[in-house]
């Protein structure tokens, strides 16, 4: 099968979506990765997938280029692996993607947990069409041929840190000005400046990791680097996937960012620090330790770092409560369920396209602000958004991929499909 996936954001998406282009092409599929930001709909129309991998369309806009016209010219069949599920603390972000034209034309959703895949059911998604895998991105560690310091190693003569076998502390910011209330932003903004300044003082001898969203300006990428300029052991980065700086990581602090996970799956203690009273921005509420006060959360970091940090019971609960109901499991076999799922995909029959007509107008318009923002990029030097074979194979080079011996069982609940291990 020709199996199209298409890659959002490549600094968060790459490793696990490198992983899985190899895991299929060892079943012998040909699989591509195509670039959301460059010249998407292009690669889908030169690629003609048999099946199309999005990863969660919104709008009637992208509908057309991802779904109707691969449907209706190739009779692709449509798969959805939604790059974000987890949103607030009373609910996913399922909500966001009601768009019934988008909804009733992908074939297969694929979901990280129960939370998630119930609220689509709840959308009127048909449960026939939902399916429960697991997180392929929280699942990278099973992969990973590294040690820690060899890690550390790499990672220091890759962005210059010269004591790169010293700790290491992680700060995940997801504090974008054009997404935040602007009256909140500042005082965001400077909690987590303040924040990690303090960090780096009272602890000269490690690396301060403050790891930028890969989608910052750089005007706050900018003003964040210069109010750390003072500081040899803050770097301030926005390249390289997070699992790798949460792996090498003493513990992590943040404040609402759902990368936390990451760290939270690899064995590490996440601290929280609130800046505000609104209280739906923190998704994590009694998972997460939530620090009133910048003292209060270093003292559990210090405590931390010497050993004898305890995580309270009520939060241990929490956690296991958390990752049943968000991400199923987390057991390294969540590639494996995809590539199951795959053989029932290829197997199932196409279902045509049922919406809004298409016109040629409308493929030609799609295809000029394409190359018109493709010549954007290349005129203003926007890096970050094509993607090589090589970029790909050097990815992989972090990665034994191979197949893992595991068996499984269609299961049906009322809900969703799940693909279990036996």
């Amino acid at each position: 099968m020709r199996i199209g996936i298409i890659i959002e954001v490549l600094k968060r998406e790459l490793p696990f979506l490198s992983i899985l282009k190899k895991r299929l092409e060892l079943e012998g599929h040909e699989v591509k990765l195509i670039t959301f930001r460059s010249m998407c709909f292009h690669q889908i129309r030169k690629f003609r997938p048999d099946i199309l991998v999005t990863n969660g369309i919104r709008s009637d806009r992208y509908m057309f280029e991802e779904i109707a016209y691969t449907k209706k010219h190739y009779k692709t069949k449509i798969m959805c692996y939604y790059s974000e599920q987890i949103g607030y603390s009373d609910r996913s972000v399922a909500f966001t993607y009601d768009n019934k034209n988008v909804l009733n034309n992908v074939d297969f959703h694929v979901c990280w947990g129960k939370q998630f895949a119930k609220e689509l059911g709840d959308l009127g998604v048909e449960r026939n069409k939902i399916w429960v895998i697991g997180s392929m991105q929280y699942d990278i560690p099973s992969y990973f041929k590294f040690t820690v310091d060899e890690l550390k190693n790499r990672l220091g003569h890759e962005y210059n840190i010269s004591n790169a076998k010293a700790p290491y502390f992680l700060i995940t910011d997801n504090i974008i000005e054009e997404y935040q209330p602007a009256d909140l932003y500042p005082i965001r903004r400077k909690a987590f400046i303040d924040l990690t300044i303090q960090l780096a003082q009272r602890h000269p001898e490690a690396n301060i990791i403050f790891r930028t969203h890969p989608e910052i300006s750089d005007s706050e990428q900018k003003l964040l680097t210069d109010s750390f300029s003072a500081y040899s052991n803050i770097y301030c980065i926005n390249q390289g996937h997070l699992f790798y700086w949460s792996h090498i990581c003493q513990s992590l602090l943040y404040w609402c960012s759902t990368s936390s996970v990451q760290a939270l799956l690899d064995g590490k203690n996440v601290f929280a620090l609130k800046t505000d009273d609104d209280l739906n921005r923190y998704w994590f509420l009694n998972v997460f330790p939530l620090f009133e006060s910048i003292g209060g959360l270093l003292d559990a970091v210090d405590s931390d770092y010497a050993g004898t940090y305890a995580l309270p019971d009520n939060n241990k609960l929490e956690i296991e409560h958390f990752i049943k109901t968000w991400y199923y499991r987390v057991d390294g076999l969540s590639f494996e369920r995809f590539v199951q799922l795959i053989n029932i995909v290829s197997n199932s029959d196409f279902i045509p396209y049922k919406g809004p007509e298409m016109t040629y107008s409308r493929v030609f318009k799609s295809l000029y602000y394409e190359k018109r923002a493709k010549i954007g990029d290349l005129i203003k030097c926007r890096k970050g958004r094509s993607l090589s074979d090589s970029m790909i194979e050097q990815e992989l080079s972090n990665y034994n991929v191979e197949r893992k011996d595991a068996v499984f069982n269609v299961k049906f609940d009322g809900i969703a499909n799940y693909l279990e291990n036996e």
